[in-house]
């Protein structure tokens, strides 16, 4: 077992990105994001080196987080003008990791890059955390871009 630290309340903020937290997707933007996810090769995933440098995950694990899981955001960020669309999933399976010399019980968590094909992001998070304390004001009300038409792009 590996130790971690939960980055619990330490959220980065990224410039000209615009996001909807699951609660303000529709059940069709949903379905089509998790139908996009759904014909990933996940037998042969990509994963950044950022990704791959930052935590000790088995790819059997990461594997399996793409096939059950929750989307908890949805986001769009432009590169010189390009829509770079990524969702944050979270596994529903559940890894023993020792935080602050206790086992704790967690879930991985991957954001995957639509636009480059890959993993961009992997970290772990307290099965028990369900986020009670989520600041909404970093998520966008007025989101009135087309999920489907963004990701059929990509």
């Amino acid at each position: 077992m590996k130790n971690y630290e939960f980055q619990h309340g330490k959220v980065k903020e990224t410039k000209c990105q615009i996001k909807r937290h699951y609660t303000q997707l529709t059940e069709q933007e949903i379905k089509c994001i998790k139908s996009k996810l759904a014909i990933i090769n996940i037998n042969n995933i990509d994963i950044s080196r950022h990704a791959s440098n930052h935590i000790n995950i088995s790819i059997k694990d990461i594997r399996r987080t793409f096939t059950n899981y929750n989307i908890v955001e949805f986001n769009v960020t432009y590169v010189k003008g390009i829509p770079n669309c990524r969702v944050l999933i979270r596994g529903k399976d559940t890894l023993d990791v020792i935080v602050n010399n206790k086992v704790v019980k967690s879930n991985i968590c991957v954001v995957y890059d639509f636009y480059k094909k890959r993993v961009c992001t992997i970290y772990m998070n307290d099965k028990r955390d369900s986020h009670d304390s989520v600041d909404f004001g970093r998520y966008t009300d007025n989101f009135t871009m087309d999920i489907k038409k963004l990701l059929t792009k990509v």
